[in-house]
């Protein structure tokens, strides 16, 4: 009983103390009758209801007590022993009022020890009922047989109470009286009735049990349910709440029922100013790839699987809240009418890709559109010149002498110069105009709509004209002049690559004219330029065939008469085109990368047939010109050097010849390269002098051996005096410094006189001879 009291959960526990109060103390009550059973009485016994009825309450009021207080928490040795002797009081009362109760000409006298004793065993077994029930009231190992052992040292202790109280009682009849026998109506009566209440209480107390253990389990199983169904639901919101994406669930009639943090993150708002929203409120902000809110697919309180969904999902833009984001968004139905709406944010992806798509179409520098970009930009304007038969005109523009700029200010000062330029023609021409930047210094301008050829022209004119002048940059400020070739569509071409490459040949026309302006491309630009690219192949062929040969012009003493050196000069007799002059070919072979291996053919043909006029008697100096690339590499003096030691010719037996512009665009790496050379015995010359930017100080500072003066001094000597008197005095001047001077292209006898007059010391042109092949040049020199 008292383990069912202190069940967790026990409903109307007041219910069950006053109903185990009442069968405990019923069944206490009822052992006394039925132990009356055993008495044996000559005489008719019967008792009184009242005191019967008191004897029953006492039993109740002490088996009450009894289980008020097992039912404590905690039961002190004081406590439990006042308790004892109280309730074993009470039993005792009990006892002793039924005793009193007996109706009976009989008198009853007590044993005071045996009563004494019979207390004594109702406190004792009191004291132990409640310590048994206070100990066995909690599941502990074996709880079912220690309460059986406890029932029966209960029954057995609350027997010997009535038992000793029954014989501490003492009867005695009248001797007069004939035995009739003991009335056990009474007992028997109540004995049945309380033996029937414990039985029914006892069952419903098993009944009630078993259905308190299976609540009990039913309880423990929704409660894990209901846990689980928590954890899960916990585990979702986690879940959801951490994911990256937006996700907004949406109910059978189109209201926002629930949003996660990413959503309230990406949206702006929180939470609570979405929930309950028609999802149109929501959609209102964002706008497809067509430009149409989402909220116009669809009706605002209509259920969602109305609206028209993606399976791959939908790049939207969000404006609203303070937020511009590009989302894509994906809208999945769910059961029960519902939907989801999950987003993520794109907008760093679509930035980095719109830079990217930037980037491959535009110039990194300048920002203008580069040359991917520009070919499709043409095509289209092609196309729509075909209808409206425009023209479409390309211009490519390049500035001249940028390379000075980036030798003499550096590359970074290049740059800015070429993003001004950039920024002017931005400028210059009307808004939408497609500009490119080819590479380096080259631009192309696409004009749309022209009416014809001339009105290209002016354009052209005036882009050249805007595009000219003075740039502030660093410190300092530049003059640019460009070039500008163009080509008109259809006019000259009919497709894109045509197009560009006829305004590129233009170009190169301008640019090789050295003049800074404007040329349009004509068929005879495409023929010269076929013959170029002909020439071109065939030079390469004569390279690797060997087909060029050395003529060699003497330079001679003008005031002793006699040979001193010969100079090499290269010659190329093409079967179909005859000579070619060595103005088109050397700088050809200067484009094609040829220049190298023709220059270093050239120094070892020299060098052998020198030291053959070594051998034969004639010591003459060969004398070699060098191109200005040939120094780009760093190893022409190495290359020199071999060549001499193969050939055997000594070191002062040549002669290289360098251009002015040589030395002032490649200063320092010539002069280092040069007086290597002049260090081994090789006889370093100026050649062309004059015709550049002439210094004096030039040739201080790179100590050469020789000064050709070009043919320009020579050819208006005898016309002009004043050029008499600025040759004379330059001749002075150098020979004075111990220089030796060559005059170039003296042609007749006039300029040759004059030269000696004015102390010319060397002289080399047509009148005295022309350049030969080395046998005839050997057969003259015999003869002389």
């Amino acid at each position: 009983m008292t383990g069912h009291l202190v069940r967790p959960g026990l409903r109307h526990p007041a219910r069950w103390w006053l109903g185990g109060a009442l069968i405990f103390g019923l069944g206490i009550w009822s052992m006394h009758f039925i132990g009356m059973l055993a008495l044996h009485s000559p005489v008719q016994v019967h008792y009184d209801l009242s005191l019967t009825l008191v004897s029953l309450l006492l039993a109740v009021l002490a088996s009450g007590m009894a289980l008020r207080l097992a039912l404590r928490p905690t039961l002190s040795a004081g406590t439990s022993l006042l308790s004892g002797l109280l309730m074993g009081l009470g039993i005792a009362g009990m006892h002793y009022t039924g005793m009193a109760a007996i109706h009976a000409p009989v008198r009853v006298e007590y044993d005071l020890t045996g009563v004494a004793l019979s207390v004594l065993i109702a406190v004792v077994a009191s004291t132990l009922a409640l310590f048994l029930a206070f100990s066995l009231r909690s599941d502990v190992a074996r709880i079912s047989l220690k309460r059986a052992v406890a029932a029966l040292v209960m029954g057995l202790a609350i027997s010997s109470m009535h038992y000793t109280g029954m014989g501490a009682a003492h009867f005695s009849f009248p001797p007069d009286l004939r035995k009739a026998g003991v009335d056990h109506a009474l007992a028997l009566t109540v004995s049945a009735a309380a033996l029937l209440l414990s039985v029914l209480f006892i069952l419903s107390l098993g009944i009630h049990r078993r259905f308190a253990e299976q609540m009990r389990q039913v309880h423990d199983q929704r409660t894990r349910l209901e846990a689980d169904i928590q954890h899960g639901e916990e585990l979702y919101r986690e879940l959801v709440g951490a994911l990256y994406e937006g996700v907004v669930l949406i109910g059978p009639e189109g209201l926002v029922m629930s949003v996660n943090a990413s959503a309230e993150r990406l949206l702006g708002r929180p939470a609570r100013t979405l929930i309950g929203l028609p999802y149109s409120a929501v959609a209102q902000h964002l706008v497809n790839a067509q430009g149409q809110p989402l909220a116009a697919l669809g009706a605002a309180a209509a259920p969602l699987p109305d609206v028209p969904k993606n399976p791959t999902g939908q790049v939207v833009r969000y404006q609203g809240h303070g937020q511009n984001r590009w989302f894509l968004g994906h809208l999945q139905s769910l059961p029960r009418g519902r939907s989801v709406y999950s987003f993520v944010d794109i907008t760093q992806e679509r930035e980095i890709r719109t830079q990217l798509e930037y980037r491959a179409n535009h110039d990194d520098l300048t920002g203008l559109l580069n040359r991917h970009q520009f070919k499709h930009c043409l095509l289209e304007a092609m196309y729509a010149s075909f209808w409206t038969r425009d023209r479409t005109v390309v211009l490519f523009l390049d500035l001249n002498h940028f390379k000075d700029v980036n030798d003499t200010l550096g590359h970074l000062v290049g740059d800015e110069l070429l993003k001004q330029l950039a920024a002017r023609l931005r400028a210059v021409l009307p808004p939408g105009t497609s500009v490119a930047r080819f590479g380096g210094d080259e631009f192309c301008v696409l004009l749309e709509d022209v009416r014809d050829a001339d009105e290209a022209f002016t354009a052209a004119q005036r882009l050249y004209e805007a595009m000219g002048g003075w740039y502030p940059l660093a410190d300092t400020q530049v003059h640019v002049d460009i070039s500008i070739g163009f080509c008109v569509y259809p006019d000259d071409a009919h497709d894109e690559e045509t197009l560009l490459g006829y305004a590129d040949l233009a170009l190169y026309e301008v640019k090789k004219s050295r003049t800074g302006s404007i040329a349009r491309f004509d068929l005879a630009l495409a023929r010269r330029r076929q013959h170029h690219v002909q020439l071109g192949e065939a030079l390469r062929e004569a390279v690797e065939h060997g087909d060029l040969t050395l003529h060699y012009q003497p330079v001679e003493d003008l005031h002793g008469g006699g040979v001193r050196s010969c100079e090499g000069l290269l010659r190329w007799r093409h079967a179909e085109w005859g000579m070619v002059s060595p103005a088109d070919f050397i700088p050809l072979a200067e484009e094609l990368g040829l220049i190298h291996r023709l220059g270093l053919w050239t120094i070892e043909q020299a060098c052998a047939q020198a030291r053959l006029w070594h051998d034969q008697g004639m010591p003459l100096r060969v004398a070699v010109n060098i191109s200005p690339l040939q120094f780009h590499v760093g190893t022409l003096p190495q290359a020199v050097f071999a060549v001499l030691e193969r050939t055997g010719l000594p070191p002062a037996a040549l002669e290289l010849e360098v251009t002015e512009s040589t030395l002032i665009h490649h200063q320092t790496q010539v002069q280092e390269q040069l007086a290597r050379l002049r260090a081994r015995g090789v006889t370093i010359a100026l050649d062309d002098f004059g015709t550049g930017y002439s210094s004096l100080s030039l040739l201080q500072n790179l100590q050469v051996d020789k000064v050709k003066l070009d043919r320009s001094f020579v050819r208006e000597l005898d016309t002009e005096a004043r050029q008499r008197a600025l040759v004379g005095s330059l001749i002075d001047l150098l020979v004075k410094q111990g220089v030796s001077v060559v005059a170039e292209g003296i042609e007749t006898q006039s300029q040759y006189d004059l030269l000696r007059e004015l102390g010319c010391p060397l002289g080399q042109g047509f009148l005295m001879c022309r350049p030969l092949p080395a046998d005839e040049l050997t057969r003259k020199l015999r003869l002389a």
